[in-house]
């Protein structure tokens, strides 16, 4: 079996937070930019959703999923950053929330 080779995934997720969470400060959902370090989309989209759950957020949408190298010219420094701190230990990266009414 061939072995995937490990990449760091991008993906936008919109979020609400779960009955008495107020981490968004009273707003109920928001929009957060992600990045995984994983050997494919599943796997990426596991982890970045096991991150956001232990946050008490739930997941309702994700979308514009790719290879961060794909769409690395247009990322934020942010995000940058973020794709630079991924390791082994600490494979998900959660950029800056952009909470909404809901």
């Amino acid at each position: 079996m061939k072995q995937e080779k490990i990449k760091i995934w991008s993906a936008l997720f919109q979020v609400r937070a779960k009955e008495g969470n107020d981490i968004l400060n009273g707003r109920r959902n928001a929009f957060v930019p992600t990045l995984a370090l994983a050997e494919n989309e599943r796997v990426a989209i596991s982890l970045i959703s096991k991150k956001l759950d232990s946050y008490d957020l739930e997941v309702i949408h994700f979308e514009d999923f790719e290879i961060f190298d794909v769409c690395q010219s247009k990322a934020s420094q942010e995000m940058l950053g973020l794709a630079k701190s991924l390791t082994f230990e600490k494979p998900v990266g959660l950029g800056r929330f952009h909470s909404y009414p809901g």
